[in-house]
């Protein structure tokens, strides 16, 4: 039996009718002090990209609705797991009495 995966998608990656085919790399969990985020790393094989989605985005009071970042890729996973860590801590800040977490439904 073959085991490479790209031979399953050969001449099937072109299909007009095809937006997309993904594989999920894993999810991770970062513990905050207020709430786990979970964040699933995915690899595109039509793009050749790393991406990643979480369930949960940070709201602060002054905002009408959370900060929901563009798409972001990479070439790697470690490097998109960096990327989407960087990006939760950076949005999160525990000061702020009155923010909240909100689900991401599309996670």
């Amino acid at each position: 039996m073959d085991t490479n995966i790209n031979n399953v998608f050969e001449g099937v990656l072109g299909c007009p009718q095809l937006k997309g085919f993904v594989k999920v790399v894993g999810i991770w969990e970062l513990i905050l002090t207020e709430q786990t985020i979970k964040i699933k790393v995915t690899y595109n094989y039509m793009t050749k990209f790393y991406s990643y989605i979480v369930s949960h985005y940070y709201q602060r009071v002054t905002e009408d609705r959370p900060r929901i970042p563009p798409e972001i890729i990479d070439n790697t996973p470690e490097g998109i797991l960096k990327r989407a860590i960087r990006i939760i801590l950076s949005a999160y800040d525990n000061n702020h009495i009155d923010g909240k977490w909100v689900i991401n439904k599309d996670f």
